[in-house]
């Protein structure tokens, strides 16, 4: 995962250049071309439930489940060892997308209200995260990490939000039975982590069938790229093994301190020693210690 991050370069002048393509294409003479390309169907057969749509359906409904399922898993790690671990940093980018998409639809109602157009209130909350990311990513080094962020957290709340606004009051109507599959699909998913369960194609199948359940349900199938991203652990469920085979804690755990009771005690000690006998008890000190007297100390070891 942290190798296909790395190549967020790549996949934004990717972007950038499909959309500039789509761009010019769909005002040249061809324009019908690209229309009909959208509107090619495509069928798959999953467990005997045939699902048929178009190419545009399939990209809204399929691949952006993973781009969203891909936002849940730097979320799930920023709210648990990055930059959103604490309730107040997380609070500013969920107040900031709440506010994203209340603003935009209270300026839509005040010039539409009355009118024929009203009921598309819900177009202007939404976001294009997606194009946004892709974007700075064009900009590497040069954007700060905790825009990037700030982003990602926008895009999973106001994706969060728009399903929402979508299914109280643009959809014809939600299947009880499949929803309440997905929800079911959900609950197996973590049960199976809380259990252990290390074998990948079984998240993959429920995954899956989570996917599946959702589209069928009425509900906008990000969702499940989102919740299953969300439920996912950040930190590695097994740990690395040594080069002599024995288990080793994952990098990504900071050494304690030692505690403060501790480094009191020490502190009070120094000062009943002697410069002899400091000295002394320096020379003695552990191999890992910071003292740089220390003649245990290896250059370019901390």
């Amino acid at each position: 995962m942290q190798r296909f991050l790395n190549i967020e370069d790549s996949s934004g002048l990717l972007l950038g250049t499909a959309a500039l393509v789509a761009l010019v294409w769909a005002n040249s003479p061809w324009s019908g071309a690209y229309h009909a390309l959208w509107a090619t169907e495509l069928s798959v057969d999953l467990a005997g439930q045939v699902i048929t749509d178009d190419l545009l359906h399939w990209i809204n409904d399929g691949l952006m489940t993973l781009f969203f399922f891909v936002l849940g898993l730097e979320i799930t790690h920023e709210l648990t060892t990055g930059q959103l671990a604490t309730r107040r940093s997380a609070a500013v980018p969920a107040a900031g997308a709440v506010g994203g998409m209340l603003v935009p639809a209270l300026i839509f109602l005040a010039f539409n209200l009355g009118g024929t157009g009203v009921d598309g209130w819900g177009i202007p909350m939404a976001t294009d995260v997606a194009f946004a990311l892709g974007v700075l990513a064009l900009l590497g080094n040069r954007v700060p990490p905790e825009l990037k962020v700030l982003l990602l957290a926008l895009a999973i709340v106001d994706d969060i939000g728009a399903i929402i606004v979508i299914a109280a009051f643009y959809s014809d109507g939600l299947d009880g039975r499949w929803a309440g599959l997905a929800v079911a699909g959900l609950l197996v998913a973590a049960a199976a982590q809380r259990a252990g369960v290390r074998f990948l194609p079984v998240y993959i199948a429920l995954g899956t069938g989570i996917w599946l359940a959702t589209f069928e349900s009425g509900i906008h199938a990000t969702i499940a790229g989102v919740a299953l991203g969300l439920l996912t652990p950040a930190r590695p469920l097994l740990p690395k093994p040594t080069p002599n085979g024995s288990p080793t804690s994952s990098p990504s755990t900071p050494t304690s301190p030692p505690p403060k009771s501790e480094r009191s005690r020490s502190a009070s000690a120094n000062r009943f020693l002697s410069p002899n006998d400091c000295n002394i008890s320096c020379t003695r000190g552990p191999a890992t210690s910071s003292s740089p007297s220390s003649p245990l100390l290896m250059p370019g070891h901390r």
